[in-house]
């Protein structure tokens, strides 16, 4: 009963810490950027503040961009690919840019292999053992 009111709780206060950490480093960006427009001096704790709140920023952008496959059901991130199946494989254009001798750049549409694979998941939870299938398509 107590750890089904405290686990709420604690994810409330990760995600207001997080947040907090956030705001504090987008401040603390926002200094050193005032401090060199203005060419005032700059402490040093400042400077090492604003590259540590940048650093910050670039890791919680790059950890929103590679969230892991969690399952549906438990959210547990304990999963495991049991299969990939081609479902599908077309002819189909992409458009790339290449750039001309001259420096300029053109786009163009050269034709590529698209395939539709089938990924099947399965959780390891002992207690959910949930299968679940993501189809996503490729091009080779």
């Amino acid at each position: 009963m107590l750890k089904s009111i405290l686990k709420p709780i604690g994810h409330i206060l990760k995600l207001l810490i997080k947040t907090a950490l956030f705001l504090l480093s987008l401040l603390f960006i926002l200094m050193l950027i005032i401090g060199f427009v203005d060419n005032k001096k700059i402490p040093t704790e400042f400077i090492v503040f604003g590259i540590l709140g940048i650093c910050y920023i670039c890791y919680t952008f790059n950890s929103w961009a590679n969230k892991p496959e969690v399952c549906p059901v438990c959210k547990s991130g304990k999963i495991e690919l049991d299969s990939i199946k081609e479902i599908d494989r077309w002819l189909g254009k992409t458009k790339v840019r290449e750039r001309m001798a001259s420096g300029k750049t053109r786009e163009r549409y050269i034709q590529c292999t698209k395939v539709k694979k089938r990924y099947t998941y399965c959780c390891q939870n002992p207690n959910c053992k949930h299968t679940y299938t993501k189809i996503r398509e490729e091009e080779l």
